[in-house]
């Protein structure tokens, strides 16, 4: 897969700053918050992105609880680990 070909579902705790990028490169990403998904659950999200092909962009550890503990099907996470999420 090529770069430009990724992409993104971005969970709603990603700054808008970080999805914007992306997207400046011209790749493809669906942003929880932009189609109002506050608080829709995690296996939900996991699974919507399984089934488009998308890679999920998230702060949440839990994403790669439900895919490698539940072994809920995933197509990819993109996990930020950032020290602190206030900078950003």
């Amino acid at each position: 897969m090529k770069l430009n070909q990724v992409t993104l579902l971005t969970d709603e705790n990603i700054s808008s700053k970080v999805v914007a990028y992306p997207r400046n490169m011209a790749l493809d990403g669906l942003d929880a918050k932009e189609k109002l998904w506050y608080g829709t659950d995690d296996e939900k999200l996991i699974t919507r992105a399984y089934r488009e092909h998308r890679f999920i962009l998230t702060h949440d550890s839990d994403f790669g609880t439900l895919a490698i503990n539940q072994g809920k099907p995933c197509y990819g996470i993109l996990y930020l680990r950032l020290k602190n999420l206030k900078s950003i």
